[in-house]
């Protein structure tokens, strides 16, 4: 049996036994009193702590954000209207279930339950939810665990916040970084394919020229043969026509030789026939020698019979035998004649068979002329068949290599157009995601800047630096296009007012730094004037970019006038560069210098050597590393093209 001891209040305080004694209770009536008086300090703190905890309860309660807590066995304790939105299950059903029951990954939730009792903290653990319709939700956790005075862990008390836009907007930036990737790939590819396709055509271009050159020089000889062969058909008719004349000449001849042939054998009959009368006249001597010779041995006997007679006779004899010596040497003198007449018979008989030798010769040779006027006729012939093949090939030819500059041309303004709309799609098609990217960026620094760690910042900042370079270099390949497909307007243009015009927005841009211009006159030059703007442009914005790191930066620019062209110069300074490297200065996207250092696309001075190529020009650089740099470009001068000028 005990005896209950109450407060004035009637409030027990304590039970004691019975029979304890009264002055044992007088010893503990201090202690009682001050057990009393702490009592109600406690439940007068324990007022005010449950106002509090019903004021944290209300924030608690109203936060859009996930709270619960959990006791040490993984049981939910308490949740917010947040949590029951988030599973689809009321307070009082969530209250002793385990929290694993409503996440996806439950070795998710015991790692992290494991880290909080092992560290007592817990920062960035994402779960996701498990709504009772089968939806789930990506939430991010902080949690930390709470200890009674022993330092006993009594529970977990977790905060989640939704990160569903949050990933969403992550999973947008990833694809729009992946298109792109994948956009600028392609037109780099497209650009790429163009740029062979253009040069596969500037190639097929020189080698149609170099055929054009070729059948020039062909259809050339094939004139110069024409021209050979007309004249050798003036000599092989001017040959006919002596050949003929040789022809008659020897026609004259043969006849002139038939009529002496004809002549010397008359002559020869008259040799014959006075041979037979010589002959016949020495037969008569003959008889008359035979006769004198009988009229001797008469006369001798008749001498003998008349001795008056002796010296007549004698007389007569003596004229006999004078005669006779006469007769004998006229005999002789025929003889001799005869002998000359068989001789000159037969040197006529040999001239007559010469002349005949000589005749059929004639006749082969005017035979063989013969074939040679008609093999020169043929060949004739066969040649003007030939130059009019030739021609008719020519005249094809010219005609095929027409259509092809006909066709050549379709194609390149067909391809000028292709480019003209990859230019087009560029700045639109390319421009418009780099927008949508640096907006998306924005605002995810607007609206979600907070929540990034310094390596998130970080990694926005190196996206927005690309998003940027990225469209300069598409700024620059559109201007770099450009120039090279506009028309130009060629007018007179005053160098120094140009040059004048740029450098003094520059002059108030670089009010710092302590830069001198020293502008000298300059001839007139002949060009397209916003052309010339962007050559100036680019080489004095260079100039004053690579001084930046003088102390004093001095810029002279200036001219020298040639013979039939002007030489344009622009020196500086700055930091220069190694000439080994010189032939990379003019050429898209190549740079002697780190972006790090030097802003730049390395798409200016290509767009300068282009316009310069435009004009006829011609442009190149002279530095030494440290001693800065002069660019120098040529231009046609009056003196030069007179008449363009005009």
């Amino acid at each position: 049996m005990t005896n209950k001891i109450c407060n004035p209040t009637n409030d027990e305080i304590t039970k004691m036994p019975l029979g304890t004694k009264i002055n044992e209770f007088e010893e503990k009536e201090t202690s009682i009193t001050a057990l009393i008086i702490a009592k109600e300090q406690a439940e007068a703190k324990n007022v005010v702590m449950i106002k509090e905890l019903e004021h944290y309860r209300n924030f608690f309660k109203i936060s859009l954000d996930i709270f619960l807590t959990v006791g040490p066995d993984g049981m939910i304790t308490d949740v917010n209207m947040a949590a029951e939105n988030a599973v689809g299950i009321p307070r009082e059903k969530l209250i002793g279930k385990e929290i694993s029951t409503y996440v996806t990954d439950s070795h998710k939730v015991q790692a992290g339950h494991q880290q909080i009792i092992r560290e007592g903290v817990i920062v960035d653990h994402e779960l996701n939810l498990k709504h009772v319709n089968g939806a789930t939700t990506p939430f991010l956790f902080n949690a930390s665990s709470y200890k009674d005075s022993d330092g006993k862990i009594v529970g977990v008390f977790a905060a989640g916040r939704n990160i569903t836009a949050t990933r969403k907007a992550e999973d947008d930036l990833t694809h729009l970084k992946n298109n792109l990737t994948q956009l600028v790939k392609q037109r780099a590819e497209e650009l790429i394919l163009v740029n062979k396709e253009l040069a596969f055509q500037n190639e097929e271009k020189k080698k149609r020229a170099a055929e054009l050159i070729i059948a020039n020089k062909e259809l050339t000889f094939q004139n110069e043969e024409k021209a050979d062969r007309a004249a050798e058909l003036i000599i092989a008719d001017k040959e006919l026509a002596f050949q003929s004349e040789e022809k008659a000449d020897r026609a004259a001849e043969l006849v002139i030789a038939d009529k002496e042939l004809a002549f010397q054998s008359e002559e020869k009959a008259d040799r014959a026939a006075e041979l037979i009368i010589a002959n016949k006249e020495l037969a008569f001597q003959t008889e008359e020698k035979a006769d004198r010779a009988a009229e001797l041995i008469i006369a001798d006997k008749e001498l003998a019979f008349q001795s008056e007679e002796k010296a007549d006779r004698a007389a007569e004899l003596i004229i006999a035998n004078k005669e006779l010596a006469f007769q004998n040497e006229e005999k002789d003198k025929r003889a001799s004649e005869l002998i000359i007449a068989n001789k000159e018979l037969a040197f006529q008989s040999e001239e007559k068979a010469d002349r005949a030798a000589e005749l059929i010769i004639a006749n082969k040779e005017l035979a063989f002329q013969n074939e040679e006027k008609d093999k020169r006729a043929a060949e004739l012939v066969h040649a003007n068949e030939k130059l009019a093949c030739q021609k008719e090939k020519i005249e094809k030819f010219n005609n095929q290599l027409e259509c092809r500059v006909i066709e050549r041309t379709a194609e390149l303004e067909s391809l000028n157009k292709e480019l003209e709309a990859f230019s087009y799609s560029m700045s639109h098609d390319l421009k418009a995601p780099l927008r949508h990217i640096a907006g998306y960026i924005s605002l995810l620094i607007k609206k979600y800047g907070s929540l990034f760690p310094k390596e998130g910042e970080h990694y926005l900042d190196m996206i927005s630096f690309s998003v940027e370079n990225m469209n300069e270099l598409i700024e620059g390949l559109l201007h770099f296009s450009r120039s090279g497909r506009i028309d130009m307007n060629k007018k007179i243009l005053n160098m120094n007012e140009i040059v004048n015009t740029l450098i003094q927005p520059i002059k108030e841009q670089e009010i710092e730094r302590k830069i001198e211009f020293n502008i000298e006159p300059m001839p007139l030059a002949f060009g397209d004037l916003e052309m010339m703007k962007s050559v100036w442009a680019n080489l004095i914005e260079n100039a004053v970019k690579f001084t930046r790191k003088e102390d004093f930066t001095k810029i002279v620019i200036g001219a020298n006038e040639e013979k039939d062209e002007n030489i344009y110069y622009i020196k500086d300074n700055g930091v220069g560069f190694d000439m080994n490297y010189s032939s990379k200065l003019f050429t898209v996207f190549q740079r002697l210098h780190l972006r790090k250092d030097y802003e730049g696309t390395g798409i200016g001075l290509a767009t300068v050597k282009r316009v310069i190529t435009r004009h006829g020009g011609k442009i190149w650089a002279e530095s030494k590393v440290g001693e800065g740099a002069s660019f120098y470009f040529s231009l046609i001068n009056r003196k030069g093209n007179e008449k363009t000028w005009k």
